[in-house]
């Protein structure tokens, strides 16, 4: 078992993902975003990703900072949209003999060269040697 890098985010206690998901702090950070200039809100508070067409990469955030998230875009040639949200990822790298390790949070903002919609935000996580990965106060900007 390998340690993984740990996000900034906080880890909810009981450590399981159904406290993860019910966690009001990240639904209180994705609630009281306020949306960038040339920006609009495609959606707010979802526990799921987008998974749209034109992947553009991701920036682990030390912080739920959404005017950081889009700053990044708009330095990016070709992004039109983000998709901020927290993510419960392992401490470390499973496998068979490494399965159901604690807990830690990313605060993840994925850069997109088409548009974000409720539509295309299904990528609500999955089962990995017993750790579930889940999402959270997951927020989508287009320009």
């Amino acid at each position: 078992c390998t340690n993984r890098t740990r996000g900034a985010g906080p880890v909810p206690s009981p450590d399981t993902s159904s406290a993860f998901l019910s966690y009001q702090p990240f639904a209180d950070a994705a609630k009281s975003a306020t949306t960038p200039t040339n920006y609009t809100a495609a959606f707010t508070n979802l526990h799921a990703s987008t998974t749209a067409k034109t992947y553009l990469g991701v920036s682990e955030l030390s912080s739920y900072d959404v005017s950081n998230c889009t700053a990044q875009c708009d330095a990016q040639n070709g992004c039109t949209a983000v998709n901020i949200f927290f993510e419960r990822t392992p401490t470390l790298n499973l496998g068979p003999n490494c399965a159901n390790a604690p807990s830690s949070t990313v605060i993840k903002c994925v850069f997109w060269g088409d548009a974000v919609t409720k539509q295309n935000t299904v990528n609500s996580g999955y089962t990995d040697n017993g750790f579930v990965v889940a999402i959270a106060g997951s927020n989508g900007y287009n320009k």
